[in-house]
């Protein structure tokens, strides 16, 4: 009779064990928030109660509890982060089943990531893979303030080499044709452009054309890479 109450509990149990990790688990850390404040969490300011998460569909804040996202590698999840009535998309892979910890950033109502088991923030790291290009034409991928020149083959990886500790852990992510020469009279950007050698210089350019801008959200310091089809425009993220 005890064994068959015990074989009836693990029958319970296991499945709730094996389901637990097919999860991804998202917490909130603000005791630096916290501290600030002197543990006064109503003198919070409103820009930062009212900053939300919703990771598929389930709402997070900075007074919330813990969400937990079933994971699957085959295909791409959407976060929306903001408060008031201006959110962004942020678009990631929830493949693994870690725990992330979200960290407030006091200095710009920002926040960093954190692999909790590797005790590291998160940073974006991307190569690119260009199909049916065009190799007369120059191409520029930028994650955020870094870019990269492309010339149709994959590069070496586009890192956040200048980015600064203080931005937020989703990046602009974006493919342009630019043109080979500069017109002076016009208004010309800027970015912090990786070379082969690894050096970091600054490089204007002026943009001809923008495929894509998406705002690419890591879950991982590897690697992914990001494979973009001229001809069909389908963008794909591994």
């Amino acid at each position: 009779m005890k064994l068959f109450k015990l074989l009836l509990l693990m029958a319970f149990l296991l499945p709730n064990v094996i389901n637990a990790q097919d999860y991804a688990i998202f917490t909130i850390d603000s005791t630096r928030l916290f501290l600030e404040r002197n543990h006064k969490t109503q003198n919070l300011p409103n820009y930062v109660t009212q900053q939300e998460w919703y990771i598929n569909g389930q709402k997070m804040t900075f007074l919330s509890d813990t969400v937990k996202v079933r994971v699957n590698a085959q295909q791409m999840d959407t976060i929306l982060f903001g408060w008031g009535n201006n959110f962004d998309t942020l678009l990631c892979n929830i493949s693994q089943p870690k725990e992330y910890r979200l960290f407030y950033i006091a200095c710009c109502s920002a926040f960093n990531i954190q692999d909790v088991a590797l005790g590291k923030f998160i940073s974006g790291n991307v190569n690119f893979e260009l199909k049916n290009s065009d190799t007369s034409k120059r191409y520029l991928a930028l994650l955020s303030d870094s870019g990269i020149l492309l010339n149709g083959q994959m590069k070496d990886t586009l890192t956040d080499h200048c980015r600064s500790a203080m931005s937020n852990s989703f990046y602009k992510l974006e493919l342009k044709e630019i043109y080979s020469t500069i017109d002076s009279t016009k208004i010309t950007e800027e970015t912090c452009l990786q070379t082969s050698s690894k050096d970091a210089i600054y490089f204007n350019y002026q943009t001809k054309r923008t495929f894509f801008s998406i705002n690419y959200f890591p879950l991982s310091s590897q690697p992914e890479k990001i494979i973009y089809d001229f001809e069909s425009g389908e963008l794909r993220i591994e």
